[in-house]
């Protein structure tokens, strides 16, 4: 298994089937229309704020992480990133490869002077995430609703 960062430009050329299985286990949770905003994908990285750790097996994209730098309006000198896609392939998810993800993400953003990370996940679809997140010394801050105002 190689693990590296990738530009997005080389992550999405092999991303989007994995966006694809990863949507169809949000759709259990979330109803909203699978639209990747591959524009503001790129303009995060032009401008430094997107950080993509991907694991390969056979050149194969076995999953990603994926943080984005966010204003922290509350602390302007403290820089935050937020975690936005977190997927692995469903035959490789009894492994290490979801946590090592996670940690070279954190690893890799710490080394860019981040030093606020919020992370979430969705306790029907990954309810062992949680204790990942116990593990990690993460304080649970805040319960996340979701409210479409489409209905």
């Amino acid at each position: 298994m190689i693990y590296q960062k990738e530009t997005w430009k080389d992550f999405w050329k092999d991303a989007e089937s994995l966006f694809l299985l990863h949507d169809e286990e949000l759709n259990s949770v979330l109803d909203e229309p699978y639209e990747i905003n591959i524009e503001l994908f790129t303009l995060l990285e032009h401008y430094g704020n997107l950080n993509i750790q991907t694991a390969r097996e056979d050149n194969k994209l076995i999953g990603y992480s994926i943080f984005y730098e966010t204003p922290n309006l509350r602390s302007k000198s403290t820089k935050t990133a937020t975690q936005g896609p977190w997927f692995v392939r469903l035959e490789k998810r009894k492994t290490l490869v979801g946590p090592r993800l996670l940690l070279n993400s954190l690893t890799d953003l710490y080394s860019l002077g981040v030093k606020s990370i919020y992370l979430h996940h969705y306790p029907e679809i990954s309810p062992k995430i949680e204790k990942f997140f116990n593990s990690l010394k993460a304080d649970k801050t805040e319960i996340v609703y979701h409210l479409s105002l489409e209905k």
